[in-house]
């Protein structure tokens, strides 16, 4: 019986191995330093993490993402809050809307780039410190926001403003 038992955990283990690496759960994320032209066009939301008003701005602008070809993006400001949040979310484009905006020209931001599922995508937390760690061996710190853009083949770039130390 324990034979039977220590086969079968062998068996889910080797799957699930092969579904996590096929997901791309052991992608390492890459990070780099860029000069940025971005204007992301959308609208702001501060409220609670919970609620309505978000999912509905949310699914908004992923429809909108998808008429217009244009990447779904949400800047996320860095509160010490538990259960509101304080984002900006629209869409980046080069190409005017005529919708409020924000624009950032000739940015330093350290780029990290996220090829895995989403079931398997390392935590935000865990992207956060590793960028910390990344600006702080190149002498900068990171700004008190992040931008991500969601692109339409499950790529995720995650775009950290950086300050010289």
């Amino acid at each position: 019986m324990t034979k039977r038992l220590l086969i079968a955990v062998l068996i889910v283990s080797v799957f699930t191995f092969i579904i996590y690496f096929y997901l791309g759960g052991y992608n390492k994320v890459d990070f780099e330093l860029v000069n940025e032209d971005l204007t992301i066009y959308g609208a702001p939301y501060q409220g609670s993490i919970e609620g309505g008003e978000l999912d509905s701005l949310i699914s908004h602008f992923q429809q909108l993402s998808r008429t217009t070809n244009k990447e779904f993006t949400v800047v996320d400001y860095f509160l010490n809050s538990e259960d509101s949040i304080k984002q900006f979310i629209g869409l980046k484009s080069s190409s005017e809307i005529n919708i409020p905006s924000i624009e950032m020209r000739e940015v330093t931001m350290l780029r990290a780039k996220i090829t895995a599922h989403p079931l398997v995508m390392p935590l935000p937390e865990d992207v956060k410190k590793a960028a910390e760690n990344f600006a702080s061996e190149n002498e900068y710190r990171l700004d008190d926001f992040s931008i991500e853009i969601y692109s339409e083949k499950g790529e995720l770039t995650v775009l950290f403003p950086v300050k010289a130390n």
